[in-house]
């Protein structure tokens, strides 16, 4: 979900706190359009974690990059989504059907770069509308099928 100017300007001021710098809304707007696609937890979580280890000046870039590293990790720990394919890499489609394959490799480059939302398999194997209409799961059902995907009921 993108950000409004007032996260931003939040953002700006959490930074300010670390680095004593002084914003006005030329620079929120500004920041708004480098990095107002980003989430901003995501981003507030960015800034705690560069002014542990820099006492630099924070700049967007970092911010971009500090985000991506912290999606990578949060990917890693929670494993990759559930469904048909059981990867990000393998898409949650039938080859043959190339529309809906095409859907899920759109679809599978737009949740590897956002917040991980798994698929359960029994949805994607009934069919039926595009691959955005299936609802994300509890963390419980995901536990369920990647069991179900390693071959045990437990």
């Amino acid at each position: 979900m993108a950000m409004q100017k007032a996260q931003i300007a939040a953002l700006l001021g959490l930074m300010a706190t670390f680095d004593y710098r002084r914003t006005d809304t030329t620079d929120d707007a500004a920041w708004l359009r480098v990095i107002g696609d980003l989430d901003f937890a995501d981003c507030e979580a960015a800034i705690y974690e560069h002014y542990k280890t820099s006492d630099e000046r924070m700049k967007p870039v970092d911010v971009r990059r500090r985000v991506a590293a912290i999606r990578d990790e949060r990917g890693r720990r929670q494993g990759a989504p559930v469904g048909a394919g059981g990867t990000m890499e393998i898409p949650d489609a039938d080859p043959d059907d190339v529309a809906a394959y095409v859907a899920a490799v759109r679809e599978g480059r737009t949740r590897m770069h956002d917040r991980l939302s798994p698929r359960p398999v029994a949805a994607l194997l009934a069919g039926g509308g595009p691959f955005q209409t299936v609802p994300p799961v509890c963390a419980a059902e995901v536990r369920r099928e990647v069991r179900a995907l390693e071959g045990g009921a437990r």
